[in-house]
């Protein structure tokens, strides 16, 4: 694996989740700059090297940090 892979699968493992599963914020590090807050929900529609990009269920997308965001993967 090079390390493109390894930085992939890093974020994958971070996020809990696999592109088309729903997950739900659970936590946002303090200072963090990010567009989301605990409780919001949706669909995780892409997993790059450092973000996932994420369906809210508002219809909003955003793209977050899993080393800032805390997401649970939900039924």
């Amino acid at each position: 694996m090079d390390t493109r892979g390894a930085r992939h699968l890093r974020a994958r493992l971070a996020v809990g989740a696999a592109i088309g599963e729903r997950v739900e914020v659970v936590a946002v590090e303090p200072g963090a700059r990010a567009p989301v807050a605990p409780g919001d929900a949706g669909q995780v529609v892409a997993i790059d090297e450092e973000l996932v990009r994420v369906r809210l269920d508002s219809g909003a997308e955003h793209d977050v940090d899993p080393t800032q965001v805390r997401l649970r993967r939900v039924a």
